[in-house]
């Protein structure tokens, strides 16, 4: 079955720079890149919205109680609803870059360049695993954190009050 092209986007409407981040939600398609924007799309790549989220690179986005998370290489962590993408609240601030953010089970997770992933419930941090290397990628599915690094993939299994690390290497 060959592929075929069925949208393609506005050159005044897409990204200036390189897309860093896919999500697809309830019909839409959020994008987000190095020119510090996350854009809404419809399915045929119809743009709805954008907003500036970032003054740089936007690393990665995650959506969770109707809202989408941002990390930037600026340190910061911001939520914005789905419905309007105002700047909601910004959820983390630090001199480190924020590699990736991850919502699963109610948790925002959050992947820095120094190696800690912060875990918040509703805005108010819970817990911080130290993974002891910059966090390239990041997926939390129940009580299980998987962290990635080059060829290194590490699983961490979280339970309150004990933290069991495995680590795994790609072959």
């Amino acid at each position: 079955m060959p592929l075929q092209i069925k949208s393609r986007v506005n050159d005044t409407e897409k990204h200036s720079l390189d897309i860093t981040a896919l999500i697809f939600n309830n019909n839409k398609l959020y994008s987000a890149s190095d020119d510090g924007k996350i854009k809404v799309w419809d399915k045929n790549l119809k743009l709805l919205d954008e907003v500036i989220a970032h003054p740089c690179s936007v690393f990665s986005i995650t959506i969770g109680d109707n809202r989408i998370y941002s990390c930037s290489n600026d340190g910061f962590v911001k939520s914005w609803p789905l419905n309007n993408l105002q700047c909601e609240e910004i959820v983390l601030q630090e001199p480190n870059e924020m590699y990736k953010v991850n919502f699963n089970d109610g948790k925002l997770y959050v992947g820095d360049d120094a190696g800690l992933v912060r875990i918040f419930c509703k805005s108010t941090m819970v817990g911080v695993l130290e993974i002891m290397h910059p966090i390239a990628d990041l997926l939390a599915l129940g009580n299980l954190i998987y962290t990635a690094r080059d060829l290194y993939v590490l699983v961490s299994e979280i339970h309150p009050g004990n933290i069991q690390i495995h680590n795994l290497l790609t072959v």
